[in-house]
C-alpha cells in the first residue's frame, strides 16, 4: 500500500451496495430507475401458415402497476415498411389477468411480409409481467374456414429487440423487465 492510502474493507463495499439498494426502495421504482429500459420492445416470430386468417390477439399478463403494457402482430415487407396490424394492452391493476384484441381478419401472405409479435412492458420490476401471447387463426376450407387454431408465445420465450435490455423470469413462464440492472447475477441477457 502506497503512503497515504487507506485499506479499503470489504464490509464497506457490502455496506454501500445494501445502502444504495435500501435508498432504490424507498425512493420508489417509478423514480430510482432510468424510462429508457421500460421502453424496450420484446419480439418473436409469428409462425403462422401461409394463407391463414388471423383473427385475434390475446395478451396474458400479470399487472398490479398503474402503467399498461402492450402487445402487437407486426407485419414487416420487403421494402422495409412496418404495419401494426392489431395491438391489445394489459389493463387494470388486479394481478394476473388477460385483453383479446378486436376482430383483426387478416389473411397472411408470407410471401411478401413476416410477421412477429411484440411486447413493451412501460414498466420496470415484476409488478408488470408479460406471461404470454396467443394468436388465434382460421386455415382456408374450401370456401369457408376452419375452427380455430392457435399459436401460444409463453412469455419467456419472447426475447429483446436489442440484446442487451436486461430481463428476469420468474419461474412461472413470465418475464419483467428488472430494477436493478447493475446485479447481472439476477438477469438473463
Amino acid at each position: 500500500m502506497n503512503a497515504g492510502q487507506r485499506k479499503r474493507s470489504p464490509w464497506a463495499l457490502m455496506c454501500a451496495i445494501l445502502a444504495l439498494l435500501l435508498t432504490t426502495a424507498a425512493v420508489g421504482a417509478d423514480t430510482a430507475v432510468p424510462a429508457a429500459v421500460t421502453n424496450e420492445w420484446f419480439t418473436l416470430n409469428l409462425d403462422v401458415p401461409h394463407g391463414a386468417r388471423i383473427d385475434y390477439l390475446r395478451l396474458l399478463y400479470y399487472d398490479r402497476s398503474s402503467a399498461n403494457s402492450q402487445a402487437y402482430i407486426t407485419a414487416y415487407d420487403a421494402q422495409g415498411e412496418v404495419n401494426d396490424l392489431i395491438g391489445v394492452t394489459s389493463a387494470g391493476n388486479s394481478g394476473y389477468g388477460y385483453q383479446v384484441s378486436n376482430y383483426l381478419g387478416h389473411v397472411v401472405n408470407t410471401e411478401s411480409q413476416a410477421y412477429v409479435l411484440n411486447w413493451r412492458a412501460n414498466q420496470h420490476g415484476s409488478s408488470m409481467r408479460l406471461c404470454g401471447l396467443r394468436v388465434a387463426y382460421r386455415l382456408p376450407v374450401g370456401a369457408g374456414w376452419s375452427n380455430f387454431y392457435y399459436f401460444f408465445a409463453a412469455g419467456s420465450s419472447m426475447q429483446p429487440r436489442d440484446s442487451g435490455t436486461p430481463w428476469t423470469y420468474n419461474g412461472s413462464g413470465c418475464i419483467s423487465v428488472p430494477y436493478y440492472t447493475f446485479l447481472p447475477l439476477i438477469m438473463k441477457r
